[in-house]
């Protein structure tokens, strides 16, 4: 996944090839390991490039903090030389690389681009939530074919409230690490990198984000007996987190909004005793929610709806709510009232 450091801004899509320009080597539905060297020449179908002609190679990277390079920097390069050398970035990035050719006379030759697909070497599991102050041994590996080296050293660095060995960095030399959770809601950024001890290059780095104590969920779907009831969290995305006090005791708190503008709220009360939990046999679990649970949903205040909650079962991929009643009001006076079962599904 793409962590705090390696945000997408978009999908680079424009592969284009105009006029006679070839491009090689041809990069586009290929990808690449992290820190690898390319060098690009262009040519024309027609035959050489005329003496005197300027070729402008440009780069843009579909992450906000860049991507790779060209001849060693970021800018446009324009020169009369026919290859460039990409060098990638040590994180996944799609990169797109233009080059376009206009001769003495500023005449275009033409112009063509390749994508350069950026994959990670490594790979941080396990990739799942951790409960609050719990502790969670990671490893790394490699992987697209990279073997971790014989001899390595692995730098661990920490970005959040939780902590490694020693607070937020840790060096090994074996591919494991020990991660302690924060004790309140937190996503944090685990990264590694690995060097070649043998010599002394760093070859890899990979970064996983942990959800501590956070699960998101995203809904729903649900059916209503009344034909005029407005459904609800179809649009949703819900934030829920999860508290596990023990093997027995969760409550939910949380928030969302949907594409009307609406504004939702899941809230418990604490309960004062672990949550009665019946295993059904069947995979799943039904848990009994303490008083006070409920969703509820803004519409135009002081005017709201609520759906109270009593009891969810859960998977390890989704709550369902199946005996939710939804209550509400249209005009703020004429409260009515419908069975709203529905489901959230783990993201």
């Amino acid at each position: 996944m793409l962590d705090s450091n390696n945000i997408s801004i978009g999908t680079l899509t424009g592969v284009v090839n105009f006029g006679n320009v070839i491009l090689t080597p041809t990069t586009t539905g290929q990808t690449f390991p992290e820190g690898a060297h390319l060098t690009f020449n262009v040519s024309l179908t027609t035959g050489a490039v005329p003496a005197g002609a300027n070729i402008t190679w440009t780069l843009t990277s579909n992450n906000k903090n860049g991507g790779g390079t060209i001849n060693g920097g970021t800018a446009p390069v324009t020169s009369t030389s026919l290859k460039v050398t990409y060098v990638a970035p040590m994180f996944p990035v799609t990169d797109l690389l233009e080059v376009s050719l206009v001769d003495k006379n500023q005449v275009s030759l033409g112009h063509t681009s390749t994508l350069i697909n950026i994959d990670s070497r490594l790979s941080i599991t396990p990739d799942k939530p951790i409960d609050l102050g719990a502790q969670q041994t990671y490893t790394v590996s490699g992987t697209n074919g990279f073997v971790l080296p014989a001899s390595a050293s692995y730098k661990w660095t920490l970005t959040g409230t939780g902590s490694l060995p020693g607070g937020s960095t840790s060096t090994t030399t074996s591919p494991k690490v020990v991660y302690t959770a924060p004790l309140a809601s937190h996503v944090d950024t685990l990264t590694v990198q690995v060097t070649d001890l043998a010599t002394a290059t760093i070859v890899a780095q990979g970064t996983l984000d942990i959800n501590a104590g956070i699960i998101v969920w995203v809904g729903s779907s649900g059916s209503v007996t009344n034909k005029d009831s407005l459904p609800i969290l179809a649009t949703a995305t819900v934030t829920l987190k999860e508290f596990k006090v023990d093997d027995t005791h969760v409550f939910f708190t949380g928030d969302s909004s949907d594409t009307q503008g609406y504004t939702y709220k899941l809230t418990c009360g604490s309960p004062s005793a672990p949550l009665l939990v019946t295993d059904n046999g069947d995979g799943t679990e039904t848990v009994a929610m303490p008083s006070g649970c409920s969703i509820l949903r803004t519409v135009d205040p002081p005017c709201y709806s609520t759906i109270p909650i009593t009891a969810v079962i859960r998977t390890p991929t989704e709550l369902r709510f199946p005996g939710a009643t939804y209550v509400w009001s249209d005009d703020c006076y004429n409260a009515k009232t419908d069975a709203y079962p529905f489901t959230l599904y783990k993201q």
